[in-house]
């Protein structure tokens, strides 16, 4: 666990050394919330600064505030890679996010797994794949996404000409089959598949 003397040591580095760390990857040092913003707070003084990586920790709306300069910053001074993994977040945090992320692009990567996104984030999500032209990874795994977000999204990955890799693993789209024929047991994914192909052959599920 990180105590707050790390902390504090680790923002000092930062602020005597701005060109010395580029990259930063925490899993499962304890920080909490205050913590982490203060130390995110502190990379806004490094000079090239390009991937954070934050994975069983808090990242709620101290850490949020802090990151915005971060996000916000241009092109060749810019973060290029953030990803947010199984951390204590919040969705409104996750809302505050992924519009400014959409605004203000400028991240190759983006991960939110397991972040609490559901299916009122659907639309920041559409409105991110379409406005961010320099985004080619997006993993959005592990969320509670629902079936008729999952079709919104890919609807709008299918016009999308940028990225390449994208990960949808893990949400609330569950496919059963037998044969050739589909077990369409939620009445969204069927009205999905009609959407896409028409009417669909139903077989009753066991």
């Amino acid at each position: 666990m990180m105590n707050k003397e790390a902390v504090q040591s680790l923002a000092l580095v930062c602020q005597q050394f701005p060109q010395m760390i580029e990259q930063v990857n925490f899993m499962r040092n304890g920080i909490r919330d205050s913590e982490m913003g203060t130390l995110i707070a502190a990379f806004a003084e490094l000079e090239k600064f390009t991937s954070l990586i934050i994975k069983h920790n808090d990242f709620l709306f101290k850490s949020w505030n802090s990151i915005q300069p971060i996000l916000s910053r241009t092109m060749g001074n810019n973060l290029e890679e953030l990803r947010l993994v199984s951390c204590r977040t919040s969705p409104q945090v996750m809302d505050s996010l992924l519009a400014h992320v959409a605004e203000n692009c400028t991240l190759n990567k983006l991960g939110l797994v397991e972040a609490q996104l559901t299916n009122t984030h659907v639309e920041k999500l559409r409105n991110l794949i379409q406005r961010g032209r320099l985004l080619r990874e997006l993993d959005i795994s592990w969320n509670a996404l629902g079936v008729r977000a999952m079709l919104d999204i890919t609807k709008e990955l299918a016009q999308n000409r940028t990225l390449t890799s994208v990960n949808l693993s893990w949400n609330y789209l569950t496919i059963s089959q037998k044969g050739n024929k589909m077990l369409l047991g939620d009445p969204e994914f069927a009205q999905m598949v009609k959407d896409i192909n028409g009417e669909p052959e139903v077989v009753p599920s066991r």
